[in-house]
């Protein structure tokens, strides 16, 4: 499915320019089949908010985390 996770969703995600996956918060899901970009917040210490920019992310590169990892 093109949009499987929902906003405010907990996911791992692929940071960009790196080969390693964070935790990150779904911001919005790809809006159609064609979109195939996740919108998501990276968990950032550093920010005020504690969340980083909505960054695009790859569908293929978002991962819903397991119950046990939560």
């Amino acid at each position: 499915a093109h949009n499987e996770l929902r906003p405010g969703q907990m996911v791992l995600a692929l940071y960009p320019d790196t080969t390693c996956f964070y935790k990150a918060i779904v911001h919005t899901p790809p809006a159609s089949r064609r979109q195939r970009d996740y919108l998501v917040e990276f968990e950032d210490e550093s920010e005020p908010t504690g969340r980083s920019e909505a960054t695009n992310v790859p569908q293929k590169y978002v991962l819903r985390i397991p119950d046990y990892a939560r």
